[in-house]
């Protein structure tokens, strides 16, 4: 069976869970579970932010240690007993199972590093190059490092006053601190270092990102010389330098990072090109994999639990959908093996790789920690999309289902995360993903175009399945023409499906039989042209919502 690389991407949220006396025996039972359920040839373990770490540091701040004896008042106060809600104050337990481990003559880098060894599991550590789940630099915070309050003035500055929190790179102390601290790991028992840029790509005064890129690329170009200098000093071979970056080589240089020059002068041996926590159909590993052309750099591409983005508002999805049952709209969507194999059929007729998992073990451990990850079968769900996504041959043997939601649609938690950019439709890097196609009454006559990818069909190869798409305040007496890479839809070969089950929101469903489809080519555009003269007042008809199922 031909299996894709898997790069499983750990924050070490397990660590929470963990007990005096027994943290390693746990950390073992949580490993021996994960790998025995999920495919995983790179564990990528979270052990900086990039100041505050989750090992036993001498360069950089241990989480919780300037606070141990609030810490564990804290604990005593709030016994954290899953499944259940994460209590308040999450990375308090985060520190209180550190101390654990400390107390039986470890860390994460030994535990994990002891446990993936003898598996044949490359164990690479990771860095948070920018993450800022702290909102300000308040003191009682541990993810709020000592060095951050005697440095306030590192912090990046914007001309509209958000501060975005994250340190500037364009000043030379907080790379060498950075520099130091990726240095002391390489010396560990570690395969390499990965760089995770996604968290949360703020890494220059924003608007002068582009032209700082330079410095980023130094910085990458010293993590490399570190690496080969500790595989001298250890007696190894070439030590992997990975890389999540953001999803466009465009947005990648507007935070300042120059991915393709770090393949090109060969410092990174993997690059996962991410969208911002939500899996997505049509992510342009291509970019990447032809800036790595002609070195050894391998594109992989990120995949994760979450598909819908962050809009929770109505239209509510269908109820036969996996979702996250505590949240709503487009933002409780979950991922399935349909789902999952479209998305890696797509990666890898791009260009891709592999896979590289994203935000999964929150979800996804033997202790029930977590959201919807409580639940066994979420868990087994989970492990079904994976294994789905990882095994090539079943991209073309099971069904697959391109599903294309707007993932940026009014970001709503980006005002506390202080994100790069805080526009609807635009990731909090900056990319337009997702559009929505208003049908106002200026735009009548007018074609508008949702564009879709698909690997499915890209060779002309008949397809057995459907494509369906819904309009929001549409009904039977609105009409449209329909196409499909400017070949037109008869009106006749599309079944229209009126639901009113929401007394403040009617929609209609539009399906068309694969077999009538014009052809596909890889990168298609479902066009609408609106003709209705229907005012609708305020109520301007919408789409948004694509859904492709191929069978064959």
């Amino acid at each position: 069976m031909p299996r894709t690389k898997v790069i499983l991407n750990e924050d070490g949220d397990c660590i929470c869970c963990l007990e005096p006396g027994r943290a390693v025996a746990q950390v073992n039972e949580h490993l021996g579970w994960l790998l025995e359920n999920v495919p995983v040839d790179i564990y990528e373990l979270h052990v900086a932010t990039p100041d505050v770490c989750y090992y036993q540091s001498r360069v950089g701040e241990v989480l919780g240690s300037r606070m141990m004896d609030e810490i564990r008042s804290h604990v005593q106060q709030h016994p954290y007993r899953p499944p259940g809600p994460k209590p308040p104050r999450m990375h308090h337990f985060l520190a209180m199972g550190l101390e654990h481990l400390r107390a039986e003559g470890t860390d994460p880098l030994d535990a994990w590093s002891a446990f993936l060894r003898p598996k044949s599991v490359k164990f690479v550590a990771e860095m948070r190059m920018s993450d800022t789940h702290h909102h300000s630099l308040e003191p009682d915070d541990p993810l709020v490092s000592q060095f951050a309050m005697d440095h306030p003035e590192y912090v990046i500055r914007r001309a509209d006053g958000i501060t975005p929190v994250a340190f500037d790179y364009a000043i030379e102390a907080v790379r060498n601190h950075r520099l130091a601290i990726l240095e002391e790991i390489a010396e560990r028992d570690v395969d390499g270092l990965s760089l995770n840029f996604m968290r949360w790509a703020k890494h220059f005064e924003r608007d002068t990102a582009r032209e700082q890129a330079p410095i980023l690329t130094g910085f990458v170009g010293e993590v490399r010389r570190i690496l080969d200098a500790a595989a001298r000093r250890r007696g190894r071979g070439r030590l992997l330098l990975g890389a999540r970056v953001l999803s466009t080589m465009d947005e990648c240089l507007a935070a300042g990072l120059d991915v393709g020059a770090w393949m090109q002068r060969g410092d990174v041996d993997y690059v996962v090109a991410c969208e911002h926590n939500s899996s997505w159909p049509a992510l342009n590993v291509e970019q990447f994999r032809s800036a790595a052309g002609g070195t050894g750099c391998e594109v992989l591409g990120m995949m994760g639990d979450m598909i819908g983005g962050t809009w929770d508002g109505k239209p509510e999805p269908d109820d036969d959908e996996a979702r996250d049952t505590l949240r709503h709209g487009y933002q409780s969507l979950l991922n399935t093996p349909e789902i999952a194999r479209a998305i890696s059929a797509n990666l890898h007729a791009w260009g891709a790789r592999g896979i590289g998992l994203w935000n999964l073990p929150n979800n996804l451990n033997i202790f029930g920690h977590g959201g919807w990850g409580q639940y066994p079968e979420h868990r087994a769900r989970m492990i079904e999309w994976i294994r789905a996504a990882a095994d090539l041959d079943r991209h073309r043997r099971e069904p697959r289902r391109y599903h294309y939601v707007p993932i940026y649609k009014r970001h709503l938690c980006g005002a506390n995360r202080n994100y790069a950019y805080l526009e609807n439709g635009r990731s909090p890097h900056g990319a337009f993903k997702g559009l929505t196609l208003y049908f106002h009454e200026g735009l009548t006559g007018v074609r508008q175009a949702l564009p879709f990818r698909m690997a499915d069909g890209r060779d002309g190869e008949p397809l057995t399945g459907s494509m369906r798409f819904r309009i929001i305040h549409g009904d039977e007496e609105d009409s449209f023409d329909v196409d499909v890479n400017g070949a037109a839809v008869a009106a006749e070969q599309l079944e229209r499906t009126v639901d009113r089950g929401d007394p403040e929101m009617t929609w209609t469903w539009v399906t068309l039989d694969l077999a009538n489809c014009p052809p596909l080519r890889g990168d298609n555009e479902l066009g609408v042209t609106w003709t209705s003269r229907r005012d609708h007042g305020l109520n301007v008809p919408y789409l948004e919502e694509l859904d492709v199922r191929v069978v064959n």
